[in-house]
């Protein structure tokens, strides 16, 4: 057995951070932008309309059935769904204006980590 290479995606630069939910790859090009990609025609490729993090490292998470959450400018976490489009959903403005270390999803909570502190979300509560 060997593995096989299905395909590859020219960047403009070195991605900061990669989702794949369906047939949808989530791109951050670091201090540039977000960009959504369609695995089955990789030529369909668009800018997504959120401003990407310019002073830390951009995040893309998961958050549920049709639907991930970028981080912007300002601490900001703007959902999307899966073609890329802005949900109609209130942003997640986190408190601290520190570098987000980590963002991880248990259940319908969603635990942002600093560098010097968690902060919890109730995603259940934006719907």
């Amino acid at each position: 057995r060997k593995f096989v290479h299905e395909n590859e995606y020219a960047m403009p630069e070195m991605p900061g951070a990669i989702a794949w939910y369906g047939t949808s790859i989530f791109v951050a090009i670091t201090n540039y932008e977000y960009q959504v990609i369609n695995a089955l025609k990789p030529e369909e490729c668009k800018t997504l309309p959120v401003p990407i993090v310019r002073d830390g490292k951009p995040r893309i998470k998961v958050t549920g059935r049709d639907e991930l959450m970028l981080l912007s400018q300002n601490n900001v976490g703007s959902f999307v769904n899966m073609a890329g489009a802005l949900r109609n959903k209130p942003p997640i403005q986190m408190k601290t204006k520190g570098k987000v270390a980590r963002l991880v999803k248990h259940s319908h909570f969603l635990l942002i980590m600093f560098e010097d502190s968690i902060q919890i979300f109730n995603l259940g509560d934006s719907k």
